[in-house]
This record gives C-alpha cells, structure tokens and sequence, in this order.
C-alpha cells in the first residue's frame, strides 16, 4: 500500500514539471518525492506556522497625512492658493444667466428629444 501511494505521490510530481520535462529531471523528482513528502508532512504537523507578509499599518500614514492637512488647512480661504480665473466669478452665478438663451436652449433640446422619441416609436411598430 505504502509503495502504491509512493508512486500516486511520484506521477503527481512529473505532472507538475510541465510539458518541458526531462528524463534526467524525472529521475531526479522521483528519487526525492517521497521524503519531500515525508519532510513537508512532518513540518505541517509539528504545528509551526509559516511567517505571513505582513502589510504596512495605514494608522500612521493616516495619522502623518492628518497632521499635514491640519497644518496646511485646505478649506480655509488663502490668496496665495486661489487661481485668478475664480476670482472673476460672482458668488451668485444663477443670477447672470441669459434668461432668453437658457429659454431657447431648453426649447431646442425638448424639441429634438421629442423628435427622437418619435422616430423609436415609427420603428417600433
């Protein structure tokens, strides 16, 4: 039975070498398989556990870009941090809009909507 699952264990190993496999290295994985085997399961139940990678803690690059917004205060109003093309806006943007062009607009774009509308219901039917 021993000798059965030694040569399962040995086809596994050459499968694994891929399409590009040798005869010398055949030879070479099936001399080994069996105590690689033996070896892995006896490493698996001793209980030592492998070492995981360990990801960087984002608490202290959080913490690092917190501190830098509190110093620089990117909400508060600083001239030396304004673009000169908002400064000629109004602070009431709504109320320089052309009433009449807004009007035409509006007009202009319902009518084609609805000649579109129109045209997918005469290729519908």
């Amino acid at each position: 039975m021993q000798q059965e699952n030694n040569i399962k264990l040995v086809k596994h190993v050459i499968r694994g070498l891929g399409a590009g496999k040798t005869d010398k290295a055949m030879m070479k994985v099936s001399k080994a398989a069996p105590v690689v085997s033996e070896l892995v399961a006896g490493f698996e139940s001793s209980g030592a556990k492998r070492k995981k990678r360990k990801s960087k803690s984002s608490k202290e690059d959080l913490f690092v870009l917190s501190t830098k917004l509190r110093e620089l205060r990117p909400f508060k109003g600083n001239r030396s941090r304004q673009m000169e093309s908002f400064n000629k806006l109004s602070a009431n943007i709504i109320g320089e809009v052309e009433k009449k062009k807004l009007q035409e607009f509006v007009i202009r774009h319902s009518i084609r909507a609805m000649n579109k509308l129109d045209l997918n219901q005469d290729h519908v039917d």
